[in-house]
């Protein structure tokens, strides 16, 4: 490394991004505090990137990397192993910072020996660099902002700390700080800055791809946690149907090749980490159905018509159940609960929510998708928006939705509590699909359109 007197040392992962790139290596190069060293990392770009960054691999305080494509995590600990830096941070090649971003946030460091990183808030833009709007993080707190860790771009780092835990895991080839958040966390302490010191690009590239697949890594990198430190909760699947005379949804009404109650208990079946299913009901039809198409795979337990009818208390039915099945068998320590109006709902999803349960030590869980849309309420003064701000975005604002027919608790808050939500409640994200519910006939004719494509 040329300059060996950093105080930071920043680095820069470009993939294809030679639009942007010189936005951001600029950004970097203006900013207000000059002890500072610039990694920039081209990981097999097609496009002009190459000659743009050649015009600056002769400054004194910047170093070029030009590379094969080896993917982000594997770059990360690249720069880990070069950086001088006391501290260590991360900027995406189509994103920018603000001039005094990084005085800022290595004063809070230095201020705060305690804390082992800091992140800001930042401004989204447009593809052109326009300001759409202001995100602004919770203020931290280690039992609340767990699922939601600071963005892997734009975070400083003690470089130390970050080595001490071992760096980046490069199995994971994409994640947004969820994996090294979960494992830094436990050790050292965190800080926010609730100051825009950053502009993030949305643009359709990063959108529509990273979207996807962090929601994907995310998930993994929570259930190989899970597993790794054998955090597992032994879960019973309890399905719940009041019987043909006051369900809106017929069991044995046919969808495609399968009657809408298989399409309940088959991804049940699948999952790994439901160790029993056991349904309940008033209907020795639905009993007998049950028995001789799955036979030893599903627990089964008519109950007294009093628990059936339309004004009954779930909980009571879960009470109920629960207490049947204990008298058998040994205890769980989680429970999940399933309806009749979802049928697309899948085994892995199902598996994911169960570990987060586990992991984060939730007494509930529900399954939700965000609304996008914005929402008012009626005020002296007209209507006002629910949120602060329709370009200001708070994680506080955000509002979800309860999809997917599913719940998920811990058998101890339910003893305790007789409440299927209340406590420290979770959420996890759905799939669109999963969330599908069947309400009327016109849903049958859009659910078999699904089950085609």
């Amino acid at each position: 490394m040329k300059n060996k007197q950093s105080l930071v040392t920043i680095y820069i992962t470009n993939h294809n991004y030679g639009r942007f790139l010189k936005q951001s290596i600029d950004s970097v190069l203006n900013q207000s505090l000059k002890k500072f060293d610039l990694i920039i990392i081209d990981d097999g770009s097609k496009d002009n990137s190459k000659e743009i960054i050649k015009k600056y691999s002769k400054l004194p305080n910047v170093t070029v990397i030009f590379q094969k494509c080896k993917g982000l995590t594997i770059s990360n600990n690249i720069a880990l192993n070069l950086a001088k830096g006391k501290y260590i941070m991360r900027l995406d090649a189509d994103d920018y910072l603000n001039k005094y971003a990084i005085q800022l946030m290595s004063d809070h460091l230095e201020k705060n020996p305690d804390f082992g990183l800091v992140y800001p808030d930042f401004y989204l833009t447009d593809k052109s660099g326009n300001i759409t709007s202001i995100f602004k993080n919770n203020k931290i707190n280690k039992n609340s902002t767990l699922t939601q860790p600071a963005n892997g771009a734009c975070t400083m780092f003690r470089t130390k700390y970050l080595k001490e835990i071992g760096g980046y895991n490069e199995t994971y080839t994409c994640q947004d700080g969820l994996d090294i958040w979960l494992r830094y966390i436990k050790k050292y302490k965190v800080s926010n800055i609730n100051i825009p010191l950053f502009y993030y690009r949305r643009h359709g590239k990063n959108l529509t791809e990273s979207k996807k697949k962090i929601a994907k890594e995310r998930r993994k990198i929570i259930n190989e946690t899970m597993n790794y430190n054998k955090n597992f909760f032994p879960t019973l699947a309890l399905v719940v149907i009041r019987g043909n005379k006051y369900d809106t949804i017929d069991p044995f009404k046919k969808l495609g090749r399968k009657i809408i109650l298989e399409w309940v208990i088959d991804p049940l079946i699948k999952s790994v980490n439901i160790k029993k299913i056991l349904l309940t009901t008033t209907s020795k039809k639905i009993i007998n159905h049950i028995k001789k198409k799955y036979k030893n795979k599903v627990l089964t337990k008519k109950r007294q018509s009093y628990l059936a009818l339309p004004n009954t208390y779930i909980n009571d039915s879960v009470e109920d159940a629960l207490s049947f099945y204990e008298q058998k068998y040994k205890k769980i320590n989680a429970i999940s609960l399933f309806g009749m109006q979802h049928p697309f709902r899948n085994s892995e999803e199902i598996d994911n929510c169960i570990n987060m349960l586990g992991y984060f030590n939730f007494d509930n869980l529900i399954t939700v998708n965000q609304e996008q849309d914005q929402f008012y309420y009626n005020h002296k003064d007209g209507i006002k928006n629910i949120r602060q701000s329709e370009t200001l975005n708070l994680e506080r604002d955000y509002i979800y939705r309860k999809v997917g027919g599913m719940r998920f608790f811990k058998r101890s808050f339910f003893k305790k509590k007789k409440q299927l939500i209340g406590g420290k409640l979770g959420h996890y994200v759905i799939s669109k699909k999963s969330g599908f519910s069947l309400q009327s006939e016109n849903d049958f004719y859009l659910a078999k359109y699904l089950i085609k494509k």
